[in-house]
């Protein structure tokens, strides 16, 4: 089988993970549907926080039953032993029980080649990266990914899959974490930092240093200051951790207690941040109370 492409799963945010291809491929990405976009080359996955998938794509054409996939599923299963293999449909006008029989029935074609091992999604129509991680899907195996689009689909393979417990090791299993504030999740750090091009990115609400730990991931020297020094030392700590986790030297980086209104700026720098978004709430505010958030957060 020859490729035709690639085709990247955007994640739960599909707008921003368009976005963020946009800003890192030379060729622009085209749309797939809602929650996928055909790219002409194969991308590191673990550099993009939008993009859940990448599959080599094997069959470009009309739209067909998931029980009459124009492919040789033999010719997939490469591995020795048991073949664990998984079957996900985006945009496809079918129900969890028609992929359930479609992948029994690939099953059926792929013993004739020995022991087989279907893995199914927990809910809806896809398997997870958690799943595909967690049951060893591509170690010998492989997924299938269907994907609809008005009257055309794509059938690709797998190749590669976000490495989940590494983005929840840097999410959860930072020393420094707080409750109040430094809750942006690390792929949407990394989705921001990607629309920019700069090699030092700077965050003058760094918090607990998230945006800087994913631009030092892609290859960015990082500065951070933030006005409450408990959050320095917070970011302080997150980053002399992350570097004896990296599996790379990290760039140089720095983080200070400085006011946002006055800090100086590194020359030609990216500033990436989140602001002071208001105070926590458990309820929807009553009036007098929206009014006094509105005008912190203007003044």
């Amino acid at each position: 089988m020859s490729s035709l492409g690639y085709i990247a799963i955007l994640g739960r945010q599909p707008e921003l993970g368009l976005v963020e291809l946009e800003s890192v491929l030379e060729t622009p990405p085209v749309a797939f549907g809602r929650q996928a976009a055909l790219i002409d080359s194969a991308l590191e996955l673990g550099r993009l926080g939008g993009a859940l998938k990448l599959g080599e794509v094997l069959y470009r054409g009309a739209v067909k039953p998931l029980r009459e996939l124009p492919l040789d599923v033999t010719v997939l299963a490469t591995g020795e032993g048991r073949v664990t293999f998984g079957l996900s449909a985006y945009g496809v006008r079918e129900t969890p029980r028609a992929l359930a029989a479609a992948g029994l029935e690939l099953k059926k074609r792929l013993k004739a080649r020995g022991s087989v091992r279907l893995v199914q999604p927990s809910r809806g129509l896809a398997l997870s990266a958690a799943e595909l991680a967690h049951n060893h899907v591509l170690e010998g195996g492989f997924e299938l990914l269907v994907v609809s689009s008005g009257r055309e689909m794509v059938v690709a393979r797998t190749i590669a899959h976000q490495d989940v417990d590494w983005y929840s090791k840097r999410d959860y299993g930072r020393p420094a974490r707080s409750a109040k504030v430094g809750m942006l999740p690390p792929k949407l750090a990394q989705i921001l930092v990607n629309t920019t091009h700069a090699s030092m990115v700077a965050d003058p609400f760094c918090g607990t240093g998230v945006i800087l730990q994913e631009a030092l991931l892609l290859g960015r020297e990082a500065q951070g200051s933030d006005i409450a020094l408990e959050m320095v030392t917070a970011t302080r700590e997150n980053l002399t951790w992350l570097q004896e986790q990296a599996p790379v030297p990290l760039p140089a980086w720095d983080a200070d207690p400085a006011n946002a209104r006055t800090v100086q700026l590194p020359k030609d720098c990216a500033v990436v941040s989140e602001g002071y978004l208001g105070p926590n709430l458990s309820k929807a505010p009553a009036q007098p109370q929206l009014a006094e958030i509105k005008r912190d957060l203007l003044g």
